[in-house]
């Protein structure tokens, strides 16, 4: 795990986060894991590891985002934050780089749901923290039945991801008993998760009620 100072009090959840993959994949022999269920899988197993590791943890928060309905994928509370955050998800092959053009938007969009959420909840607009939006993006790479995973390969893709974004953190889990993990004809050797702080407006806007509905 590679980060900065400014999420450093991230740096248990990823522990955890790590810690609990392979316990899921122990337990399960090798059968499944959370983050081969798109963004909802990858989201609620990172929520779990921060309730773990002391945060109150809420998923699917009503609000609004640009004046339409929107849930936030994930609040996490702690002794001085609130952190809002906002998820997405992308698999592909580990055969071959995605484009940075991926990586960037899947890292900007994550930012800018982050960024442009609003909500009228108590939560919200009467707790005395500091708030952060947030967004992680989780990567998924993939290879084919017959073909061999290769840890150079995972090397040069969590080197390539960090150049391209420059996150504040980014995390990863390859693990042996992942190596073999298979899921509609091809196997899921473990996650990337890429993580970086909106310093753009720290400040939280409260939905108007009488605003404009979708």
């Amino acid at each position: 795990m590679l980060k900065s100072e400014k999420l450093d009090d991230w740096e248990g959840i990823f522990e955890r986060w790590i810690q609990e993959l392979d316990k899921i994949l122990e337990i399960t022999d090798g059968l499944e894991a959370p983050y081969v269920h798109c963004e909802h899988g990858n989201t609620h197993h990172f929520g779990v590891s921060a309730a773990m590791e002391g945060y109150a943890t809420i998923r699917e928060v009503m609000g609004k985002r640009n004046d339409f309905s929107a849930r936030l994928d994930l609040a996490l509370v702690s002794d001085r934050y609130l952190d809002i955050v906002e998820s997405k998800w992308w698999e592909f092959s580990l055969l071959r780089l995605p484009s940075k053009s991926i990586i960037k938007d899947k890292m900007s969009n994550a930012c800018a749901d982050a960024q442009s959420y609003s909500s009228n909840e108590k939560l919200f607009s009467g707790i005395e923290k500091t708030i952060r939006r947030i967004g992680i993006a989780f990567f998924t790479p993939h290879y084919l039945e017959g073909e061999s995973f290769d840890e150079v390969r995972v090397s040069e893709l969590i080197s390539f991801i960090k150049l391209s974004v420059c996150p504040d953190i980014i995390a990863w889990s390859f693990p042996e008993k992942s190596r073999n993990l298979e899921y509609w004809h091809r196997k899921y050797p473990g996650v990337i998760a890429v993580v970086k702080l909106n310093e753009t407006n720290h400040s939280l806007k409260v939905a108007d009620p009488d605003g404009p509905e979708p």
